[in-house]
């Protein structure tokens, strides 16, 4: 489902934050990626997604590809 986040400071993209310039950040058993090439390998893999975080204007684009109960966070611009 799609979610609208209006705050950056909103704590249900808090793993996000993480990245900070890197394509790949792993914690235990879970990592996050950014960049069109590694999500489109990453929804071709057998890996479960958790959430995915997109800005508004990438939604018409992902949105569709991806599996119906991950939650999909939305924000109006990147991240700074």
């Amino acid at each position: 489902p799609r979610i609208d986040i209006a705050d950056v400071d909103d704590p249900r993209i808090n793993a996000y934050r993480e990245l900070k310039g890197r394509t790949v950040w792993k914690q235990g058993d879970s990592f996050i990626v950014e960049g069109t090439k590694t999500v489109a390998r990453l929804l071709e893999s057998d890996y479960e997604l958790s959430s995915v975080l997109l800005i508004e204007s990438r939604v018409d684009e992902w949105l569709p590809r991806l599996p119906e109960h991950v939650p999909c966070y939305v924000v109006p611009q990147p991240l700074g």
